[in-house]
């Protein structure tokens, strides 16, 4: 991981390091040593989802901004990754595909996409990293090394931003998802809300 560069701390207890850093997780290292491994996915045969997109074509601008800008913080669940930050997030986003649903355990993951110059680290994560099946797009999956927490995910076609993981928010209020990712991976009991942009694959 990054060396940390020390700032002023906005909890009461040991003083944190911003991960400054971060940069070095969302390219590939030519020497090989970002990350911990690499998870190459196999690819599997599956019935796909029948889609039903909404009209038109949808663009990433179709998904709304979160409103209020007010500091957020959150953390693992064993308390040993905490983190802020005060930008207000780009959207909230519910992602189907197969990873996410693997790392999250659950039928999708609810992502907040925020800056990463925004955001405060405390603690260093453990990342390791995957490799889209149907896109190749590179992921690093940044999670608590203590108890397995996922916290954060890095998209290397934006390193300009960084994924938070709603679940790990100490408020998640007033994160309301306006779209859906790679609906055509999502369970089939999962009904579509005509509140969401709905995307096939990844948002463009």
């Amino acid at each position: 991981m990054c060396p940390g560069q020390q700032l002023a701390s906005p909890w009461p207890s040991p003083p944190h390091h911003r991960c400054n850093g971060l940069a070095c997780l969302c390219r590939p290292s030519r020497q090989g040593t970002t990350h911990n491994s690499r998870c190459r996915a196999q690819k599997t045969h599956r019935r796909g989802r029948p889609s039903e997109p909404n009209k038109g074509d949808p663009q990433m601008s179709d998904i709304d901004p979160v409103p209020d800008s007010s500091v957020r913080t959150g953390h693992c669940l064993c308390g040993s990754i905490g983190y802020r930050f005060d930008a207000e997030p780009e959207a909230v986003v519910l992602c189907h595909c197969a990873h996410c649903q693997r790392n999250s355990g659950a039928a999708f993951s609810v992502n907040v996409l925020v800056a990463r110059d925004s955001l405060e680290i405390k603690g260093t994560p453990k990342s390791y990293q995957t490799v889209g099946v149907e896109n190749g797009n590179l992921r690093d999956r940044l999670f608590c090394g203590d108890c397995g927490t996922p916290i954060f995910t890095v998209m290397h076609e934006r390193p300009d931003l960084m994924i938070v993981k709603a679940g790990t928010l100490d408020d998640p209020t007033r994160l309301k998802p306006s779209a859906e990712v790679w609906w055509r991976r999502a369970q089939d009991w999962i009904e579509p809300n005509p509140d969401r942009v709905r995307f096939d694959g990844d948002a463009k």
